[in-house]
């Protein structure tokens, strides 16, 4: 018999949200689980929606009964059987409920967005709608050209800002391609906001991935002092 793929943390922070603003388990009719239940199945997320009860009321309200059993102020027990991604985003959002609700709002925000999916977004903290959109914004051709341009005519050169490795040098022109614009702003923040050229980073691919591999993110400035500090 076929199985509902298994939630993912957008999900996740979206039923945690509604949770932590209620601090209870709904009833499946209820108006909130059944928007939930209908902004689930919009989510552009599992090639395939499961079987016919894919995020359904039912299993909004078991979701949110697993984090009533994650909850030391909830009074009763709650539903036991979530599972290590459960525990995860409760462990890093429950305390915060104002971050997760800006999570979640930016998610809703996203959902819409054709935004294609991309390496490494699996396991990010924020989700992978957030994390799509982001990198969309960093890959627009449009935007990194106006970037290096203004760096060029700012800077009179092109190298990265964390590890000082000019590629033109090593490349040639072809070197321009070697590095990549690095978005600053948080996941969760300017979804609706118009991206400036001041939010932006030139940084080779090497130092980019590194800069999206922990949380909180590093600033190039401050990976480019560890750097310094290794040498």
């Amino acid at each position: 018999m076929a199985r509902n793929p298994s939630w993912t943390r957008d999900e996740l922070i979206l039923a945690l949200d509604l949770y932590l603003r209620e601090r209870r388990v709904l009833e499946e009719t209820d108006e909130q689980v059944v928007e939930l239940s209908g902004l689930l199945n919009e989510l552009p997320i599992h090639a395939q929606r499961g079987v016919g009860n894919f995020r359904s009321p039912d299993a909004v309200v078991m979701k949110l009964a697993n984090f009533r059993a994650l909850d030391p102020q909830s009074p009763s027990a709650g539903l036991a059987s979530g599972g290590r991604l459960d525990r995860e985003v409760w462990a890093s959002l429950a305390e915060d409920p104002d971050q997760t609700a800006r999570l979640a709002s930016a998610i809703r925000a996203a959902r819409a967005t054709a935004a294609p999916a991309t390496e490494d977004e699996d396991g990010v903290p924020e989700g992978r709608l957030l994390f799509r959109l982001h990198r969309a914004r960093e890959r627009d051709p449009a935007l990194a050209a106006k970037q290096k341009a203004e760096v060029r005519r700012r800077v009179g050169r092109l190298a990265c800002e964390a590890c000082g490795v000019e590629p033109t040098e090593l490349y040639g022109d072809r070197g321009r391609a070697v590095l990549e614009c690095h978005h600053r702003l948080a996941l969760a923040e300017g979804v609706e906001r118009r991206t400036h050229l001041a939010d932006l980073a030139l940084v080779c691919a090497n130092c980019h991935r590194a800069l999206h591999s922990a949380r909180p993110w590093l600033s190039p400035e401050s990976l480019r002092d560890q750097l310094r500090c290794r040498r």
